[in-house]
């Protein structure tokens, strides 16, 4: 999603006015295909950093919730798993 100055969000290409175009801050390819209702009830958990904002190479955070502690396997475990499969 490329975020709105004012809040909120563009939704495409053809939402942006000419003078945000000519900049050349945003490209097409920012913009994605319209989302599923699955994938856009989990979008308030990511935020995307815009690189040209920050001064950095842009990126993704995003909350994982653990459910479960995994156990680490030894290697004799581990080897034991590769035999069988």
């Amino acid at each position: 999603l490329v975020p709105k100055a004012e809040g909120g969000y563009f939704s495409s290409w053809e939402e942006l006015d000419p003078a945000m175009k000519a900049k050349n801050t945003y490209r097409t390819t920012m913009f994605h295909e319209p989302l599923s209702d699955e994938v856009r009830a989990q979008l308030p958990r990511c935020r995307r950093f815009p690189p040209h904002l920050m001064d950095t190479g842009g990126f993704f955070v995003a909350v994982f919730v653990k459910h479960a502690h995994i156990t680490r396997l030894s290697r004799r475990e581990l080897y034991y798993q590769n035999q069988k499969a």
